[in-house]
Protein backbone atom coordinates (compact mmCIF):
# COMPACT_ATOMS: atom_id res chain seq x y z
CA UNK A 1 0.00 0.00 0.00
CA UNK A 2 1.20 3.49 -0.79
CA UNK A 3 1.65 6.01 1.55
CA UNK A 4 1.63 9.80 0.32
CA UNK A 5 2.29 12.69 2.75
CA UNK A 6 -0.78 14.31 3.59
CA UNK A 7 -1.06 17.95 2.26
CA UNK A 8 -1.08 20.75 5.43
CA UNK A 9 -3.26 23.86 5.30
CA UNK A 10 -4.23 26.57 7.30
CA UNK A 11 -7.34 28.82 6.84
CA UNK A 12 -7.44 32.47 7.34
CA UNK A 13 -10.51 34.61 8.16
CA UNK A 14 -10.76 37.95 7.20
CA UNK A 15 -13.00 40.41 9.03
CA UNK A 16 -15.68 42.25 6.89
CA UNK A 17 -15.49 45.97 6.52
CA UNK A 18 -17.19 47.85 9.70
CA UNK A 19 -20.53 49.36 7.84
CA UNK A 20 -21.04 45.83 6.40
CA UNK A 21 -20.92 44.39 9.65
CA UNK A 22 -23.17 47.36 11.11
CA UNK A 23 -25.94 46.51 8.72
CA UNK A 24 -26.11 43.12 9.42
CA UNK A 25 -25.60 43.34 13.48
CA UNK A 26 -27.10 47.14 13.70
CA UNK A 27 -25.25 50.29 14.81
CA UNK A 28 -24.01 51.44 18.21
CA UNK A 29 -27.13 52.80 19.79
CA UNK A 30 -26.32 54.86 22.14
CA UNK A 31 -29.28 55.26 23.88
CA UNK A 32 -29.12 51.97 25.16
CA UNK A 33 -25.90 53.43 27.34
CA UNK A 34 -26.46 54.65 31.17
CA UNK A 35 -27.92 58.01 31.80
CA UNK A 36 -24.21 59.01 33.50
CA UNK A 37 -22.74 57.50 31.03
CA UNK A 38 -24.90 59.48 27.77
CA UNK A 39 -24.18 62.83 29.08
CA UNK A 40 -20.12 62.08 28.97
CA UNK A 41 -18.63 62.68 25.19
CA UNK A 42 -15.89 60.86 26.16
CA UNK A 43 -17.72 57.64 27.56
CA UNK A 44 -19.93 57.57 24.79
CA UNK A 45 -16.68 57.41 22.45
CA UNK A 46 -15.61 54.19 24.44
CA UNK A 47 -18.71 52.53 24.54
CA UNK A 48 -18.77 52.73 20.42
CA UNK A 49 -14.96 51.89 20.14
CA UNK A 50 -15.66 48.50 22.27
CA UNK A 51 -18.79 48.03 20.64
CA UNK A 52 -17.14 48.42 17.58
CA UNK A 53 -14.03 46.25 18.78
CA UNK A 54 -17.05 43.34 19.46
CA UNK A 55 -17.92 43.75 15.81
CA UNK A 56 -14.80 42.78 14.57
CA UNK A 57 -13.71 40.17 16.91
CA UNK A 58 -16.92 38.38 15.81
CA UNK A 59 -16.44 38.63 12.23
CA UNK A 60 -13.00 37.12 12.44
CA UNK A 61 -14.54 34.11 14.90
CA UNK A 62 -18.20 33.79 13.41
CA UNK A 63 -18.12 32.31 9.39
CA UNK A 64 -21.84 33.74 9.37
CA UNK A 65 -20.25 37.10 9.53
CA UNK A 66 -16.74 37.20 8.23
CA UNK A 67 -15.17 35.57 5.05
CA UNK A 68 -11.92 33.96 4.34
CA UNK A 69 -9.50 36.06 3.01
CA UNK A 70 -6.37 33.39 2.48
CA UNK A 71 -5.53 29.29 2.84
CA UNK A 72 -1.83 28.47 3.19
CA UNK A 73 -0.76 24.71 1.58
CA UNK A 74 2.10 23.01 2.05
CA UNK A 75 2.87 20.64 -0.35
CA UNK A 76 4.05 17.10 -0.05
CA UNK A 77 6.70 18.46 -1.72
CA UNK A 78 7.42 20.92 1.04
CA UNK A 79 6.73 24.14 -0.89
CA UNK A 80 4.28 26.67 0.10
CA UNK A 81 1.36 28.29 -1.59
CA UNK A 82 -0.42 31.03 -0.49
CA UNK A 83 -3.57 31.79 -2.03
CA UNK A 84 -5.45 35.03 -1.53
CA UNK A 85 -8.37 35.38 -4.50
CA UNK A 86 -11.55 36.48 -4.24
CA UNK A 87 -13.40 33.87 -1.23
CA UNK A 88 -15.62 32.14 -3.59
CA UNK A 89 -12.63 31.26 -5.88
CA UNK A 90 -10.93 30.26 -2.99
CA UNK A 91 -13.40 27.91 -2.03
CA UNK A 92 -13.56 26.05 -5.36
CA UNK A 93 -10.12 25.75 -5.32
CA UNK A 94 -10.01 24.12 -1.90
CA UNK A 95 -12.63 21.61 -3.01
CA UNK A 96 -10.38 20.85 -6.22
CA UNK A 97 -7.64 19.63 -3.68
CA UNK A 98 -10.15 17.90 -1.78
CA UNK A 99 -11.25 16.08 -5.36
CA UNK A 100 -7.89 15.16 -6.91
CA UNK A 101 -5.91 14.96 -3.68
CA UNK A 102 -4.84 10.90 -3.16
CA UNK A 103 -3.53 11.43 0.36
CA UNK A 104 -4.98 13.24 3.78
CA UNK A 105 -5.25 16.56 3.88
CA UNK A 106 -4.11 17.25 7.38
CA UNK A 107 -3.78 20.90 9.82
CA UNK A 108 -4.61 21.72 13.39
CA UNK A 109 -7.71 21.76 14.96
CA UNK A 110 -9.34 22.07 11.53
CA UNK A 111 -12.64 19.88 12.70
CA UNK A 112 -13.90 22.67 14.59
CA UNK A 113 -12.13 25.75 13.10
CA UNK A 114 -10.58 25.66 9.81
CA UNK A 115 -13.14 22.92 7.91
CA UNK A 116 -16.58 24.68 9.70
CA UNK A 117 -15.23 27.54 7.80
CA UNK A 118 -14.94 26.37 4.78
CA UNK A 119 -18.12 24.83 4.90
CA UNK A 120 -19.94 27.62 5.91
CA UNK A 121 -18.77 29.87 3.69
CA UNK A 122 -19.29 27.47 0.61
CA UNK A 123 -22.91 27.43 1.68
CA UNK A 124 -23.29 31.36 1.71
CA UNK A 125 -21.42 30.93 -1.87
CA UNK A 126 -23.07 28.71 -3.18
CA UNK A 127 -20.12 26.29 -3.64
CA UNK A 128 -20.69 22.82 -3.78
CA UNK A 129 -18.81 20.59 -1.26
CA UNK A 130 -18.05 17.01 -2.30
CA UNK A 131 -20.43 14.48 -0.98
CA UNK A 132 -18.01 12.66 0.38
CA UNK A 133 -16.14 14.99 2.16
CA UNK A 134 -18.69 14.96 5.36
CA UNK A 135 -21.39 12.92 6.72
CA UNK A 136 -22.92 13.44 10.31
CA UNK A 137 -22.86 10.46 13.12
CA UNK A 138 -25.85 8.70 14.26
CA UNK A 139 -25.39 10.99 17.26
CA UNK A 140 -25.35 14.42 15.32
CA UNK A 141 -22.08 14.95 15.37
CA UNK A 142 -19.97 15.83 11.92
CA UNK A 143 -17.60 13.22 10.99
CA UNK A 144 -14.81 14.85 8.11
CA UNK A 145 -13.58 12.05 5.43
CA UNK A 146 -9.92 12.29 4.09
CA UNK A 147 -9.12 14.60 6.64
CA UNK A 148 -6.27 14.48 9.93
CA UNK A 149 -6.94 16.58 12.45
CA UNK A 150 -3.43 16.95 14.49
CA UNK A 151 -4.89 18.50 17.59
CA UNK A 152 -7.63 15.82 17.96
CA UNK A 153 -4.65 13.30 17.39
CA UNK A 154 -2.79 13.95 19.80
CA UNK A 155 -5.66 14.80 22.37
CA UNK A 156 -7.61 11.98 21.69
CA UNK A 157 -10.49 13.36 20.81
CA UNK A 158 -12.87 17.00 20.57
CA UNK A 159 -13.24 19.26 23.37
CA UNK A 160 -9.02 18.82 24.88
CA UNK A 161 -7.72 21.77 25.42
CA UNK A 162 -4.20 22.18 23.36
CA UNK A 163 -1.98 24.95 22.67
CA UNK A 164 0.04 24.43 19.49
CA UNK A 165 2.36 26.65 20.46
CA UNK A 166 3.18 24.90 23.96
CA UNK A 167 3.16 21.53 21.71
CA UNK A 168 5.73 22.81 19.25
CA UNK A 169 7.94 23.86 22.21
CA UNK A 170 7.57 20.57 23.70
CA UNK A 171 9.13 19.15 21.17
CA UNK A 172 11.99 21.22 20.87
CA UNK A 173 11.14 23.85 18.04
CA UNK A 174 10.47 27.45 17.68
CA UNK A 175 6.59 27.39 18.18
CA UNK A 176 3.85 29.51 16.31
CA UNK A 177 5.13 32.47 14.70
CA UNK A 178 1.96 33.53 13.14
CA UNK A 179 1.19 35.10 16.65
CA UNK A 180 -1.54 37.41 15.15
CA UNK A 181 -3.47 35.43 11.77
CA UNK A 182 -5.88 38.87 11.82
CA UNK A 183 -3.01 41.57 10.66
CA UNK A 184 -1.34 38.34 8.48
CA UNK A 185 -4.13 37.64 6.46
CA UNK A 186 -4.61 42.05 5.32
CA UNK A 187 -0.12 41.58 5.03
CA UNK A 188 -0.78 38.76 2.55
CA UNK A 189 -3.33 40.13 0.42
CA UNK A 190 -1.30 43.54 -0.13
CA UNK A 191 -0.64 43.52 -4.10
CA UNK A 192 2.72 44.57 -3.93
CA UNK A 193 6.09 43.11 -2.67
CA UNK A 194 6.98 44.52 0.94
CA UNK A 195 9.19 43.67 3.71
CA UNK A 196 6.11 42.56 6.31
CA UNK A 197 4.45 40.54 3.64
CA UNK A 198 7.69 38.70 3.16
CA UNK A 199 7.87 38.21 6.84
CA UNK A 200 4.40 36.76 7.24
CA UNK A 201 5.24 34.03 4.34
CA UNK A 202 8.30 33.33 5.99
CA UNK A 203 6.09 32.71 9.15
CA UNK A 204 3.43 30.99 7.57
CA UNK A 205 6.00 28.83 5.64
CA UNK A 206 7.66 27.51 9.06
CA UNK A 207 4.41 27.11 11.07
CA UNK A 208 3.22 24.84 8.20
CA UNK A 209 6.85 23.35 8.45
CA UNK A 210 6.14 23.07 12.17
CA UNK A 211 3.00 20.91 11.77
CA UNK A 212 5.12 18.57 8.87
CA UNK A 213 6.83 17.55 11.69
CA UNK A 214 4.40 16.95 13.94
CA UNK A 215 2.95 14.82 11.76
CA UNK A 216 6.18 12.71 10.84
CA UNK A 217 6.46 12.22 14.73
CA UNK A 218 3.15 11.09 15.31
CA UNK A 219 3.34 8.99 12.04
CA UNK A 220 1.15 10.38 9.85
CA UNK A 221 3.36 10.48 7.07
CA UNK A 222 4.33 6.84 6.86
CA UNK A 223 7.21 6.73 4.37
CA UNK A 224 9.25 8.68 7.27
CA UNK A 225 7.18 6.77 10.58
CA UNK A 226 9.67 4.13 9.46
CA UNK A 227 12.94 5.95 10.38
CA UNK A 228 11.46 6.16 14.19
CA UNK A 229 13.88 2.95 15.99
CA UNK A 230 11.98 -0.42 16.82
CA UNK A 231 10.47 -1.23 19.62
CA UNK A 232 12.42 -3.10 22.61
CA UNK A 233 11.44 -7.13 22.25
CA UNK A 234 12.44 -7.76 25.35
CA UNK A 235 11.43 -7.61 29.30
CA UNK A 236 7.55 -7.96 29.68
CA UNK A 237 5.66 -11.17 30.05
CA UNK A 238 3.69 -13.20 27.09
CA UNK A 239 -0.21 -11.95 26.63
CA UNK A 240 -2.66 -13.61 28.69
CA UNK A 241 -4.70 -16.24 27.00
CA UNK A 242 -7.35 -16.62 29.32
CA UNK A 243 -8.38 -12.35 29.95
CA UNK A 244 -7.13 -9.08 29.15
CA UNK A 245 -4.70 -7.59 31.51
CA UNK A 246 -5.47 -4.58 33.71
CA UNK A 247 -3.59 -1.40 33.29
CA UNK A 248 -2.65 1.49 34.83
CA UNK A 249 0.11 4.21 34.68
CA UNK A 250 1.30 6.90 37.27
CA UNK A 251 3.10 10.25 36.00
CA UNK A 252 5.32 12.66 37.67
CA UNK A 253 6.15 16.03 37.30
CA UNK A 254 8.73 17.02 34.17
CA UNK A 255 12.11 18.57 34.15
CA UNK A 256 11.64 21.94 36.11
CA UNK A 257 13.19 23.52 33.27
CA UNK A 258 10.65 22.85 30.79
CA UNK A 259 7.68 23.20 32.91
CA UNK A 260 9.29 26.87 32.87
CA UNK A 261 9.92 27.26 29.61
CA UNK A 262 6.44 26.14 28.53
CA UNK A 263 4.50 28.02 31.35
CA UNK A 264 6.47 30.81 32.13
CA UNK A 265 8.71 32.12 34.89
CA UNK A 266 6.30 33.51 38.10
CA UNK A 267 6.06 36.93 37.82
CA UNK A 268 5.57 38.78 41.23
CA UNK A 269 4.62 41.60 39.12
CA UNK A 270 1.43 40.10 38.58
CA UNK A 271 0.75 39.55 42.21
CA UNK A 272 -2.21 41.65 43.70
CA UNK A 273 -0.83 42.54 47.08
CA UNK A 274 -4.18 44.54 48.25
CA UNK A 275 -3.56 47.42 50.56
CA UNK A 276 -0.34 45.88 51.95
CA UNK A 277 2.28 48.58 52.70
CA UNK A 278 5.16 47.17 54.86
CA UNK A 279 7.63 45.39 52.87
CA UNK A 280 8.10 42.62 54.44
CA UNK A 281 4.24 41.64 54.35
CA UNK A 282 4.44 42.22 50.50
CA UNK A 283 7.22 40.11 50.28
CA UNK A 284 5.48 37.29 52.45
CA UNK A 285 2.02 37.93 49.72
CA UNK A 286 4.81 37.62 46.99
CA UNK A 287 6.55 34.43 48.31
CA UNK A 288 2.68 32.41 49.41
CA UNK A 289 1.92 33.26 45.34
CA UNK A 290 4.91 31.78 44.59
CA UNK A 291 4.73 28.87 46.07
CA UNK A 292 0.96 28.43 44.56
CA UNK A 293 2.58 28.62 41.41
CA UNK A 294 4.99 25.76 42.07
CA UNK A 295 2.50 23.70 43.29
CA UNK A 296 -0.66 24.20 40.37
CA UNK A 297 2.27 23.73 37.83
CA UNK A 298 3.38 20.50 39.15
CA UNK A 299 -0.24 19.70 40.03
CA UNK A 300 -0.93 20.43 36.23
CA UNK A 301 1.98 18.42 35.00
CA UNK A 302 0.82 15.09 35.98
CA UNK A 303 -2.12 15.34 33.93
CA UNK A 304 -0.51 16.36 31.23
CA UNK A 305 1.61 14.37 29.11
CA UNK A 306 4.07 17.85 27.63
CA UNK A 307 4.26 18.82 30.95
CA UNK A 308 5.25 15.38 33.18
CA UNK A 309 6.42 12.15 32.58
CA UNK A 310 5.49 8.22 33.27
CA UNK A 311 6.98 7.17 35.86
CA UNK A 312 5.77 3.69 36.65
CA UNK A 313 2.76 1.06 34.85
CA UNK A 314 1.16 -1.21 36.64
CA UNK A 315 -0.22 -4.17 35.37
CA UNK A 316 -2.17 -7.49 36.58
CA UNK A 317 -2.99 -10.60 34.53
CA UNK A 318 -6.39 -12.31 33.97
CA UNK A 319 -5.06 -15.13 36.91
CA UNK A 320 -4.22 -11.80 39.12
CA UNK A 321 -0.45 -11.77 38.95
CA UNK A 322 0.46 -8.22 39.33
CA UNK A 323 3.90 -6.63 37.40
CA UNK A 324 5.51 -3.12 38.02
CA UNK A 325 8.43 -2.89 36.42
CA UNK A 326 10.97 -0.32 37.79
CA UNK A 327 12.46 0.71 34.44
CA UNK A 328 13.04 4.25 33.00
CA UNK A 329 10.40 6.56 31.03
CA UNK A 330 12.12 5.24 27.35
CA UNK A 331 12.03 1.62 28.82
CA UNK A 332 8.83 1.74 30.61
CA UNK A 333 6.85 3.00 26.54
CA UNK A 334 9.01 0.45 24.90
CA UNK A 335 7.31 -2.15 26.92
CA UNK A 336 3.92 -1.16 27.15
CA UNK A 337 4.05 -0.83 22.98
CA UNK A 338 5.95 -4.46 23.00
CA UNK A 339 3.09 -6.19 24.87
CA UNK A 340 0.65 -3.99 22.46
CA UNK A 341 2.07 -4.84 19.41
CA UNK A 342 2.42 -8.96 20.65
CA UNK A 343 -1.55 -8.77 20.80
CA UNK A 344 -1.74 -8.35 24.88
CA UNK A 345 -5.39 -7.03 25.28
CA UNK A 346 -6.24 -4.02 28.06
CA UNK A 347 -8.60 -2.74 30.16
CA UNK A 348 -8.39 0.04 32.78
CA UNK A 349 -10.19 2.97 34.02
CA UNK A 350 -10.32 6.26 31.76
CA UNK A 351 -7.91 4.67 29.87
CA UNK A 352 -8.64 6.44 26.13
CA UNK A 353 -8.63 10.00 27.36
CA UNK A 354 -5.57 9.62 30.14
CA UNK A 355 -3.48 6.37 30.27
CA UNK A 356 -3.36 5.67 26.68
CA UNK A 357 -2.86 9.09 25.57
CA UNK A 358 -0.37 10.31 28.26
CA UNK A 359 1.76 6.91 26.71
CA UNK A 360 1.18 7.79 22.79
CA UNK A 361 2.30 11.54 23.30
CA UNK A 362 5.19 10.75 25.78
CA UNK A 363 6.27 8.40 22.93
CA UNK A 364 6.34 10.94 20.49
CA UNK A 365 8.16 12.89 22.55
CA UNK A 366 11.24 10.69 23.29
CA UNK A 367 10.71 9.42 19.54
CA UNK A 368 9.61 5.77 20.53
CA UNK A 369 7.93 3.91 17.86
CA UNK A 370 4.25 3.50 18.47
CA UNK A 371 2.36 0.32 16.67
CA UNK A 372 0.72 1.90 13.53
CA UNK A 373 -2.31 -0.31 13.53
CA UNK A 374 -3.06 0.17 17.11
CA UNK A 375 -5.00 3.09 17.32
CA UNK A 376 -7.58 3.95 14.89
CA UNK A 377 -10.15 7.04 14.53
CA UNK A 378 -13.66 8.15 14.07
CA UNK A 379 -14.01 10.91 11.52
CA UNK A 380 -15.27 12.89 14.10
CA UNK A 381 -12.19 12.83 15.91
CA UNK A 382 -12.12 10.38 19.03
CA UNK A 383 -9.50 7.60 19.34
CA UNK A 384 -9.92 4.19 20.14
CA UNK A 385 -6.96 1.32 20.35
CA UNK A 386 -7.38 -1.99 19.58
CA UNK A 387 -7.98 -4.78 22.12
CA UNK A 388 -8.67 -1.91 24.51
CA UNK A 389 -11.71 -1.82 27.16
CA UNK A 390 -12.30 1.55 28.40
CA UNK A 391 -14.25 0.65 32.17
CA UNK A 392 -15.11 4.22 32.45
CA UNK A 393 -16.66 4.92 28.99
CA UNK A 394 -18.55 0.93 29.71
CA UNK A 395 -19.41 3.13 32.98
CA UNK A 396 -20.47 6.72 32.03
CA UNK A 397 -22.23 5.18 28.39
CA UNK A 398 -20.64 8.07 26.83
CA UNK A 399 -16.42 9.12 26.18
CA UNK A 400 -17.98 12.77 27.24
CA UNK A 401 -18.70 11.82 30.51
CA UNK A 402 -16.26 11.75 33.78
CA UNK A 403 -16.66 9.46 36.57
CA UNK A 404 -14.18 8.33 39.23
CA UNK A 405 -13.18 5.24 39.73
CA UNK A 406 -14.12 5.79 43.46
CA UNK A 407 -18.10 6.51 42.26
CA UNK A 408 -17.44 2.64 40.53
CA UNK A 409 -16.42 1.09 43.29
CA UNK A 410 -18.82 2.42 45.87
CA UNK A 411 -21.85 1.63 43.10
CA UNK A 412 -20.72 -1.76 43.16
CA UNK A 413 -19.64 -2.76 46.66
CA UNK A 414 -15.95 -2.90 46.41
CA UNK A 415 -12.83 -1.36 48.25
CA UNK A 416 -12.02 1.14 46.52
CA UNK A 417 -8.48 3.47 45.97
CA UNK A 418 -6.16 3.05 49.64
CA UNK A 419 -4.70 6.93 48.50
CA UNK A 420 -4.01 9.59 46.38
CA UNK A 421 -2.47 8.99 42.87
CA UNK A 422 -1.29 13.19 43.11
CA UNK A 423 1.30 11.25 45.53
CA UNK A 424 2.71 8.61 44.24
CA UNK A 425 5.75 9.93 42.62
CA UNK A 426 6.56 11.44 46.22
CA UNK A 427 6.80 7.82 47.31
CA UNK A 428 8.04 5.64 44.28
CA UNK A 429 10.91 8.43 43.33
CA UNK A 430 11.82 8.93 46.72
CA UNK A 431 14.76 6.77 47.44
CA UNK A 432 13.34 5.39 50.21
CA UNK A 433 12.95 1.74 50.21
CA UNK A 434 9.73 1.88 52.76
CA UNK A 435 7.91 5.04 50.92
CA UNK A 436 8.22 3.32 47.22
CA UNK A 437 6.81 0.12 48.93
CA UNK A 438 3.81 2.03 49.59
CA UNK A 439 4.39 3.60 46.21
CA UNK A 440 4.37 -0.06 45.08
CA UNK A 441 1.20 -1.03 47.28
CA UNK A 442 -0.78 1.93 45.81
CA UNK A 443 -0.46 0.94 42.54
CA UNK A 444 -0.99 -2.95 43.33
CA UNK A 445 -4.09 -2.06 44.59
CA UNK A 446 -5.41 1.14 41.85
CA UNK A 447 -5.24 -2.66 39.10
CA UNK A 448 -6.75 -5.00 41.66
CA UNK A 449 -10.03 -2.57 42.09
CA UNK A 450 -10.12 -2.12 38.43
CA UNK A 451 -9.88 -5.67 37.21
CA UNK A 452 -12.50 -6.33 40.32
CA UNK A 453 -14.47 -3.94 38.23
CA UNK A 454 -14.23 -5.20 35.16
CA UNK A 455 -15.02 -8.23 36.76
CA UNK A 456 -18.21 -7.12 38.00
CA UNK A 457 -19.00 -5.03 34.37
CA UNK A 458 -18.12 -8.62 32.66
CA UNK A 459 -15.08 -6.99 30.74
CA UNK A 460 -12.86 -9.76 32.41
CA UNK A 461 -13.61 -12.74 30.12
CA UNK A 462 -13.23 -11.80 26.22
CA UNK A 463 -14.88 -15.15 25.30
CA UNK A 464 -18.65 -14.41 23.45
CA UNK A 465 -20.76 -17.29 24.26
CA UNK A 466 -23.32 -17.79 21.07
CA UNK A 467 -26.92 -18.25 22.82
CA UNK A 468 -28.81 -21.31 21.06
CA UNK A 469 -30.37 -19.36 18.04
CA UNK A 470 -32.31 -21.55 14.83
CA UNK A 471 -29.14 -22.37 12.63
CA UNK A 472 -30.05 -19.48 9.53
CA UNK A 473 -29.64 -16.69 12.60
CA UNK A 474 -26.72 -18.14 14.15
CA UNK A 475 -24.72 -17.75 10.96
CA UNK A 476 -25.31 -14.34 10.99
CA UNK A 477 -23.98 -14.08 14.77
CA UNK A 478 -20.92 -16.18 13.59
CA UNK A 479 -20.00 -14.31 10.64
CA UNK A 480 -20.89 -10.82 12.53
CA UNK A 481 -18.17 -11.96 15.71
CA UNK A 482 -15.33 -12.70 13.01
CA UNK A 483 -16.14 -8.95 11.38
CA UNK A 484 -12.90 -6.99 12.08
CA UNK A 485 -13.23 -4.04 13.98
CA UNK A 486 -14.54 -0.86 12.23
CA UNK A 487 -11.57 1.26 11.08
CA UNK A 488 -13.25 4.22 12.32
CA UNK A 489 -15.86 3.67 14.97
CA UNK A 490 -18.31 6.85 15.61
CA UNK A 491 -18.37 8.20 19.18
CA UNK A 492 -19.84 10.90 20.35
Amino acid sequence: MIHMQPLYFKVFPLGRPMDELKAKLGDFNASSLDEEVRNDPDAIAKARREYEAKLRKRSYSDPAYGMIGAIAYRQPDGTLTVDTHAEKSLLEDFWQHYRHFAGDIAGWNIFDADLHWLLVRSWANRVPVPAAATRRAGTGRRAWVGFTDLKRELAGGPSQALDLDQVCKAFGWEGVKTTDPASAVVTMREPEPTAAKALALANIEDDLRQLHDLGVRMGIERADFEKIPPVRSAGSAAASLDGPTTLDIETAPGDPGVLKKLCGEFDPAQVKTGHARKPETIQAIIDRARAKYDQDLIKASLLNPFLGRVCAIGYRSAGGTIDIPEYDERALLEDFWSRAERGERFNGWNLFKFDLQFLYVRSLLLNVRVPANFRSRAGTGYVRYRGVTDLMWEFTGSPREYASVQTACDAFGLKGKNGDGANFHKLWLSGDPQLKAEGRNYLANDVTQEAALAEVMGFAHPQIEVPNLPAERLDVVERRMLEPEPACPEFD
